[in-house]
């Protein structure tokens, strides 16, 4: 009985040992900004998220990446598209990049040039 009691005591402890380093090894990856900065410097840049209670997408200005908690979150300023009923341009915007499902980024005159092309 003794020896059952050695095993299981030793199966549960190596459980614990492997349970501590994925949740290290887990930590450390979410340390890593899993897109650079600079892709968004002086850009706007489309977010497109999988979520759809609350519709497709976001345009924004000045964006960057930030961790908050354990979550990576791309932060920004709304930018209008001239579509009726916008009402976010300008205020601070973000959404959990893990929601991200694609992402375009325009120079201030790529963009303008789509928005023209797109207006009736």
């Amino acid at each position: 009985m003794r020896l059952r009691a050695r095993q299981v005591t030793l199966c549960i402890a190596l459980v614990l040992v492997a349970l501590a380093l994925f949740t290290d090894s887990r930590s450390d990856a979410k340390q890593v900004v899993p897109v650079r900065n600079e892709i968004f410097r002086d850009k706007i840049v489309t977010v497109y998220m999988d979520d759809p209670l609350k519709g497709s997408g976001q345009v924004m200005r000045d964006a960057r990446l930030e961790q908050i908690g354990d979550r990576w979150i791309l932060v920004g300023k709304g930018v209008s598209t001239g579509q009726p009923g916008e009402w976010d341009e300008g205020l601070t915007t973000g959404m959990a990049w893990d929601a991200v499902t694609a992402f375009y980024v325009f120079t201030p005159a790529q963009f303008e040039e789509k928005m023209k092309a797109l207006s009736p």
